[in-house]
């Protein structure tokens, strides 16, 4: 049986599928999956971007192959146009263009602000950025910034995927030759020693151009400078927080969309 994906070409077409996508999302996902705070603000943002889509003159409707979209991570929720190579049979190749529209920053808390939202000391969340615990932090001259969006940290190691751009400045000499000639950066914990990890550094074609065992002392003081810089972003490889919204709604599809 085939999956059909209708292309959204209208306001009303994205603002439909936001709407059903969340709702889905509220309605199915395990509460005790994450604190209460981290609802309170996924529903703010949510309503936000939303009412901003509505007040935007958008092009109603849409050329064919063209589609608005919509994603979201820690850090912003980003309303999309794209373009779609379709072949004679209307299957979607790939989206060859790709351009922001509307652009909603997640909030960012400091410690202190982090630390009474759970109700713990501001010198515990400090230590967890430092230990590499919290992820979704950047650091603002002498502050901490915390995605309004993180959860308090689990128990245990996570492996991680960091983005670089291409443009970076502050960072140390040390790492410099490194993290500058990466786009991204992918941090797994060794499954037969606990205590050692391998840092793979990748190219602009994701292609691994290095890589390097490391202690638990050595990967802190890498991976907390690329939690240190704002420019430099945090991906999970699992619980990703857009994909865990995304996967409510469309559990069960098979590997086939044809336009509809």
């Amino acid at each position: 049986m085939k999956n059909y994906y209708i292309i959204k070409r209208t306001k009303k077409d994205i603002l439909d599928d936001i709407k059903k996508t969340s709702c889905c999302y509220f309605k199915n996902v395990k509460r005790e999956s994450h604190s209460d705070e981290f609802f309170f603000a996924l529903e703010s943002l949510f309503r936000e971007f939303m009412e901003k889509i509505e007040d935007t003159i958008l092009i109603d409707p849409l050329p064919e192959e063209w589609e608005y979209s919509w994603r979201m991570d820690y850090y912003k929720f980003e309303l999309l146009l794209m373009h779609y190579e379709i072949n004679e049979n209307k299957v979607l190749l790939r989206v060859d263009q790709v351009f922001t529209l509307i652009k909603i920053p997640v909030p960012m808390l400091t410690a202190e602000e982090f630390a009474m939202r759970h109700n713990i000391k501001a010198a515990r969340v400090t230590q967890w950025i430092r230990r590499c615990k919290i992820r979704t932090a950047y650091k603002s001259g002498r502050t901490w910034r915390i995605s309004a969006l993180t959860d308090l940290p689990t128990r245990g190691y996570m492996d991680a995927v960091y983005e670089i751009p291409e443009l970076l400045d502050e960072i140390p000499d040390k790492f410099y030759p490194l993290i500058s000639k990466s786009s991204e950066v992918i941090i797994c914990r060794d499954k037969d020693n606990i205590g050692m990890y391998e840092i793979s550094l990748y190219n602009k074609k994701l292609e691994c151009v290095q890589k390097m065992q490391c202690n638990t002392r050595e990967r802190e003081e890498f991976e907390g400078v690329l939690i240190a810089n704002p420019k430099i972003k945090y991906k999970p490889i699992f619980g990703n927080v857009y994909s865990e919204i995304i996967s409510l709604k469309y559990r069960g599809m098979g590997d086939g969309l044809y336009v509809e």
